[in-house]
């Protein structure tokens, strides 16, 4: 999980050798091996056979209980 959030970090930052691409769709996920929420409902999956990061829009912002 940590991976993942420093990647995210990274492609944010526009450093470390990451190319970020973005791009609205529906991305081709062969493989996911970590998941994290970030703020408003957003899911970024981690997809190392494809060495991409998506980030999809949950629509859920509610708290939970």
């Amino acid at each position: 999980m940590r991976t993942l959030l420093a990647a995210i970090a990274a492609l944010a930052l526009g450093g470390s050798g990451f190319a970020a691409d973005f791009a609205k769709g529906t991305p081709e996920v062969k493989s996911i091996t970590a998941l994290a929420f970030g703020p408003n409902g957003v899911l970024f999956l981690a997809d190392p056979t494809t060495a991409t990061i998506v980030a999809v829009d949950t629509g859920d912002t509610a708290p939970g209980g």
